[in-house]
């Protein structure tokens, strides 16, 4: 709060920006703390305070320092949107109106405002071409596309990223992500493999949807998705649980689309499939497809627990990221979900322990979130 309060009054009482003053006001907003600051209201009126005054390199170094905040909200974006488009039409600068465009850019992104985001990042690379080399405008483009549900462009774009090398996205991880959207199972796992290979620090996630890959390709290896008729087929089929054809109608909806979460809770809760998979992997593919099912962890956890001793549960990458993964989406609610199909306190702590344990050991919070299926 000091340097912003000492920062603002630089900005506001300085009658004439010269280039000394510019130099020490970027050298201040590069380590900025206002990326973190709650101040985002008065960090908006700087920005266009020195819009005003023509100031519009400065004002970039601010708008960049509001795009990396978490404290957004609507009424802030929108704002943010409206003064970057000012900056934009005023800045003759090529580089610098790139910077601008792709500011702007990731501001849309970040409000799920897709499409305008791709054009923003392209109207960046014709201002800056340079950003054609880089592997995270790629990267940023393909998730664009990926939310817009064009996957062929995003597995593109991700694979110019990949080519370009990777940095502070994991594309590889990214671009199995997407291959496993489009049913290429086998893709996606060497893809996947190809990540983990290269990392140091692994990412949880990224160890269980390599798995769910492989456990796919083995059954599926390259499939066309019907995902409406396979919820279809779901949603009849649980329209009647007596039915003696129950299980093979739930097994054809796999069929029809190996992602369908719902019907893989299905054969989790009812029974197996006919191609051989135990129950716990039933309950880990089911939980890994519907992130948000608490009873799906839960068994899992349950599960591998009982097949690992508890001396080795921390050398067992697998079952570290299971519990991990499953941590970290639901905290407290998941102990109470073990408890309450158990009543079990010690493995409660067991649970707890390994997933202190994994917190340190996996690499997390990158700052976004794969997608869920």
């Amino acid at each position: 709060n000091a340097a912003f309060d000492a920062l603002d009054l630089i900005v506001r009482e300085t009658p004439h920006f010269n280039s000394s003053v510019r130099f020490n006001l970027k050298n201040i907003l590069t380590p900025t703390p206002f990326a973190d600051s709650q101040r985002i209201s008065e960090l908006l009126d700087i920005t266009e305070y020195l819009l005003r005054r023509n100031e519009i390199t400065l004002a970039m170094f601010f708008s960049a320092s509001f795009v990396a905040t978490k404290r957004k909200n609507i009424r802030h974006s929108q704002r943010l949107i409206y003064l970057l488009k000012e900056a934009i039409e005023i800045e003759l600068f090529p580089l610098d109106r790139a910077c601008l465009q792709y500011n702007l850019a990731n501001t849309l992104r970040n409000n799920d405002l897709f499409r305008k985001a791709i054009k923003h990042y392209r109207m960046a690379s014709i201002d800056n071409p340079a950003y054609l080399e880089k592997s995270y405008w790629w990267a940023e483009v393909a998730g664009c596309f990926f939310s817009l549900g064009k996957l062929t462009w995003s597995e593109h774009c991700y694979r110019q990223a990949a080519a370009l090398g990777e940095e502070h996205v994991p594309v590889k991880f990214l671009l199995g992500d997407v291959l496993l959207y489009k049913g290429y199972f086998t893709d996606a796992a060497k893809a996947i493999k190809s990540y983990l290979a290269g990392v140091t620090i692994k990412r949880s996630d990224a160890i269980l949807k390599c798995w769910l890959a492989n456990e796919l390709s083995n059954m599926f290896d390259r499939v066309d998705r019907h995902i409406g008729e396979a919820v279809s087929l779901v949603e009849e089929a649980i329209q009647d649980k007596s039915d003696p054809f129950y299980i093979q109608i739930i097994e054809n909806a796999i069929r029809l689309d190996p992602l369908c979460g719902a019907a893989w809770y299905r054969l989790s809760v009812h029974g197996l499939p006919n191609w051989g998979n135990q129950s716990y992997e039933c309950w880990l593919i089911t939980a890994i497809l519907l992130g948000d099912n608490i009873t799906a962890w839960a068994f899992s956890i349950l599960s591998f627990i009982n097949e690992t001793p508890s001396e080795t549960l921390k050398k067992d990458e697998f079952v570290l990221a299971i519990i991990t993964e499953a941590v970290q989406k639901h905290g407290v609610k998941l102990e109470q979900e073990l408890f309450k199909i158990t009543l079990d306190s010690k493995l409660l702590e067991t649970v707890r322990e390994v997933s202190e344990f994994g917190q340190h050991y996996f690499q997390v919070d990158l700052g976004f979130q794969l997608r869920q299926f």
